[in-house]
Order: C-alpha cells, then sequence, then structure tokens
C-alpha cells in the first residue's frame, strides 16, 4: 500500500516494512504492532495507515503503531482490510471469525446470519463504483452502505476466495484457495484451472 507520503509499506511474517531511499524500514512489536506477521495494511478515508496481524488491528501513529480496540470480537486474527466506501471514514476488518465494521462509534461485528457466505473473511478489496467485494471460504459477497449480500451464488458458494481484483470491465478475478482463478461477470462464472492453461495455486 502507498501511504500519504508516497513511502510503499508491505506486511511480512517479521513485521510491516516500509520503502523509503535507502534500506527498508521496519516495524515489530516493538514498535507497537501487536503481532509481527502483519496480513494486511491499507489506509483508510483519513489517510491514517491500519495494520492487520495474528493478534489483532494497529494504526500508525508517528513511528509506532496503537492498537486499536475490539471489545466484544472474540477472534483477533485478521485477513484483510478495506476502507468501507462510505462518508465515516470506516475501516472493514476482515477476520478469521466474521467481519468488523470498525467507525468512530467502534466496532460492529457481521457474520453469516448477516448475509455472510461463510464467517472467513478471507479477502476485502474496494470496487471502483463504489461498495467492497468480500471473498469468503464459501463465496464472494458485497458490502454497500452497511448491508451485506451473497453474489453469484449458486456459482460462487463452493469457491474459498482468498484474493480479489477487478479489472477495468468491472469483472471480478478470484483467486481461489485450492487453486485457480474464478472470474465473475455479473451474471456468470468462469473459471481457470490447468485445463485452461493455469498453473497451480
Amino acid at each position: 500500500v502507498i501511504d500519504r507520503e508516497g513511502d510503499v509499506w508491505f506486511g511480512t511474517e517479521s513485521g510491516a516494512s516500509k520503502h523509503v531511499p535507502g534500506p527498508f524500514r521496519t516495524y515489530t512489536a516493538d514498535n507497537g504492532l501487536p503481532s509481527p506477521f502483519v496480513r494486511a495494511i491499507q489506509a483508510d478515508g483519513k489517510g491514517r495507515l491500519w495494520t492487520g496481524t495474528r493478534n489483532g488491528v494497529a494504526v500508525r501513529d508517528g513511528e509506532r503503531f496503537l492498537n486499536v480496540s475490539l471489545p466484544g470480537v472474540k477472534e483477533n486474527r485478521v485477513y484483510s482490510l478495506a476502507p468501507d466506501g462510505g462518508t465515516t471514514g470506516g475501516m472493514l476488518i476482515g477476520m478469521r471469525r466474521g467481519l468488523v465494521w470498525y467507525t468512530d462509534h467502534g466496532p460492529r461485528e457481521f457474520h453469516e446470519a448477516d448475509g455472510l457466505p461463510s464467517d472467513v473473511v478471507y479477502s476485502l478489496v474496494p470496487d471502483p463504483k463504489g461498495g467492497v467485494w468480500i471473498g469468503t471460504d464459501k463465496g464472494l459477497a458485497r458490502w454497500d452502505n452497511g448491508r451485506i449480500r451473497v453474489v453469484g451464488a449458486p456459482a460462487t458458494s463452493k469457491l474459498a476466495v482468498i484474493s480479489i481484483t477487478v479489472d477495468e470491465r468491472g469483472r471480478v478475478w478470484m483467486g481461489r484457495l485450492a487453486g485457480g482463478i474464478a472470474i465473475y461477470d455479473g451474471d456468470s462464472v468462469t473459471s481457470i484451472g490447468v485445463p485452461q492453461g493455469g498453473t497451480d495455486q
């Protein structure tokens, strides 16, 4: 991710690294990260840099990271982060057990009972046209202004979606945990695997 100063950030198993002219600068638990295993880095609507780790979320404050309190949230393992796409400046947090919407009012959890295909949220990617795509271990969903709806069911319901990107035509490309790629094009799903010239997972 690129922060508002123009620096490029990477999440690694040993901390969050920032590429600056010269050597990389690495931030670890010594700098306030709740865990050195950083799975996600994202800037929110206010330009603040968020990190999602194996043990919770933190926001950058100068050369330190401050833990984000998620009262009532039982699972701390974070897989993905994305701005909520609205005017609240909130952040969506994809976790091993649900989706958390964090705003100035605090966290709110969403689970299967709230419309998620599954509580395992691997991937969150903003749609350039609005909303956020949600990849779970049981299919694809969308976030729109606090509402979740399953997308492409039943065609996507068996897909464990670990990564997502949206192309210039609005097609949603999904990397699958079992290997291969699936493309959602509004009313159809196409798979690309080894028979279509793909390699492996």
